[in-house]
């Protein structure tokens, strides 16, 4: 019987003591609401944190247009000018002698037939006395929806004073319609990646860096205010952390024995 009672007065005892921190919880937390809503002020962001903010936003911005301007550079069509199959074909003409040659006229219909099924098709064409649509068709055109090759065929004419140039039009409207979309989808890109990649900058260093520096200076200014205040204040904060470190590891013990 003496037992039995020992262990519901310790019981008794030790949920007085859970419900006296209940409340010292629940006042503290109290006080701390109270405090912050009296005082009202939202602490401002430091100059520190405005200038890193702003350096690391340029950084990031010249270290995407730098690699941007690299790819370019770096790649050999920006020296060199490659040779299509458009111009290559039209130069075949220049080395036959004679108009008379029967590969001629075989060479011209594979040209025009090779040049039809592409992405830039062939508009017209015209190599000595042989000739693919009508020049009318190719004017109709403007500049940037056309590619026009011309080549010296003087050996493919025995007619004085004729037109000696073979000539060769192509259509790339399509082709240019296809590179500005994607020119403008690379601009929505590398701005998405611009802005992706400063706020991850950003919200790395305000919360490694500028966190820290900006509560110990709102710390400081509250001491130089009122040290006494800030001190209580200080308490408190302690109390209620060790408060709820303990209730979570009450928690964690119940858990573990359930």
């Amino acid at each position: 019987m003496m037992r039995r009672q020992k262990k519901e007065e310790e019981k008794k005892i030790e949920d007085d003591d859970d419900d006296d921190d209940k409340e010292n919880m629940s006042e503290t937390s109290n006080s701390m609401s109270k405090n912050n809503d009296d005082n009202g002020e939202v602490p401002e962001e430091s100059k520190v944190g405005k200038l890193l903010a702003d350096r690391t936003t340029k950084k990031v911005i010249i270290l995407i247009l730098s690699m941007m301007i690299g790819i370019i550079l770096f790649n050999t069509s920006f020296y060199l000018e490659k040779k299509t199959g458009m111009e290559m074909g039209l130069k075949i003409f220049s080395n036959f002698a004679s108009p008379n040659d029967p590969d001629v006229n075989l060479t011209f219909s594979i040209y025009v037939s090779e040049n039809l099924g592409t992405s830039s098709p062939m508009v017209y064409a015209k190599v000595g006395y042989l000739q693919y649509g009508s020049s009318e068709d190719a004017n109709e055109l403007r500049e940037q929806e056309k590619n026009a090759f011309s080549e010296d065929c003087s050996q493919l004419i025995i007619i004085d004073g004729a037109n000696s140039i073979c000539e060769a039009t192509f259509d790339v409207s399509k082709s240019n319609k296809i590179s500005a979309i994607l020119n403008i989808v690379k601009t929505c890109f590398i701005c998405v990646v611009l802005t992706v990649s400063s706020y991850c900058f950003s919200k790395d260093t305000s919360e490694m860096v500028l966190e820290p520096i900006e509560t110990m200076i709102t710390k400081v200014k509250q001491i130089t205010k009122n040290p006494i205040e800030a001190l209580q204040k200080n308490e408190k904060d302690e109390i209620t952390k060790a408060l709820l470190e303990e209730e979570e590891q009450k928690n964690a013990l119940c858990g573990c024995i359930s």
